[in-house]
C-alpha cells in the first residue's frame, strides 16, 4: 500500500512535533543545552538533507512548526561561519 505525497508530509509533520516540545521548554538553547550537540547536528542534517532535495518540501514539513524550531534552524544554519547558509543558498 502505496501513500498519498499529502500523507506522507502529514506523517513527517508528526514526527517533528516531539522535537518541537523540547525546544519550547528550553527557550533559546539547543537539545544538548547552551551550545549545539550530536543530536543538534544528526537532527539538523536531516533538515539540510532535505533542503537540499526538494526546497518546497522542506517548506512544507519543517516551516510552520513554530518559532522554536525556526529559531534553532537560523542559528544552526548560522553557525561556523554560516557553513550550511552558504551550502544552501548557492544551491539553487
Amino acid at each position: 500500500m502505496s501513500l498519498d505525497r499529502q500523507d506522507l508530509i502529514r506523517r513527517a509533520k508528526m514526527n517533528i512535533q516531539p522535537l518541537v516540545q523540547i525546544l519550547q521548554e528550553r527557550p533559546n538553547e539547543y537539545f544538548q543545552g547552551k551550545h549545539p550537540g550530536l543530536v543538534d547536528y544528526v537532527i539538523f542534517g536531516r533538515y539540510a538533507y532535505c533542503r537540499m532535495l526538494d526546497s518546497q518540501l522542506t517548506k512544507q514539513i519543517w516551516e510552520d512548526q513554530g518559532e522554536e524550531l525556526s529559531i534553532w534552524i537560523d542559528k544552526l544554519s548560522k553557525a561556523h561561519d554560516e557553513h550550511a547558509l552558504k551550502i544552501f543558498q548557492n544551491s539553487h
